[in-house]
């Protein structure tokens, strides 16, 4: 029998050790990082990354082969740097999700009266439809 520290055992032999904080799932699923993509588009390293956003460069590799997980606190903080919304770095996030938070940030921004129209607008749309 293996020991936890040392790996699991599968079908097909020995999986690697996983602490709790990742998850398999979040180890194994789909190709390509979305991390990856927008700094390769940006013509950046994983170290000219690293030193903008104030980490090593071994920490950026982990967020790309998401060996580490990618927080809403990491995906802001890159974000700002790749010149991207934090929820482009979210790979779990639907699409819709990011089209809502996306509004919902742009209505946060406006000042008060013009967000006031906007809910009056909405409740507006809301009883048309219950109608």
């Amino acid at each position: 029998m293996v020991s936890d520290t040392q790996g699991l055992v599968c079908r097909g032999g020995v999986r690697p050790y996983i602490p709790a904080r990742y998850s398999y799932r979040m180890m194994n699923r789909g190709d390509g990082s979305a991390l990856k993509r927008i700094r390769e588009e940006r013509d950046l390293t994983q170290a000219g990354l690293a030193e903008m956003v104030g980490t090593s460069q071994p920490q950026i590799d982990r967020l790309e082969k998401r060996l580490r997980v990618m927080t809403k606190e990491w995906a802001v903080r890159l974000a700002r740097v790749l010149r991207c919304h934090w929820t482009d770095l979210q790979e779990d996030m639907a699409e819709h999700e990011r089209r809502t938070i996306k509004l919902a940030e742009r209505i946060q921004s406006l000042n008060e009266d013009d967000r006031g129209a906007v809910q009056r607008i909405v409740e507006a749309m809301e009883n048309r439809n219950a109608d």
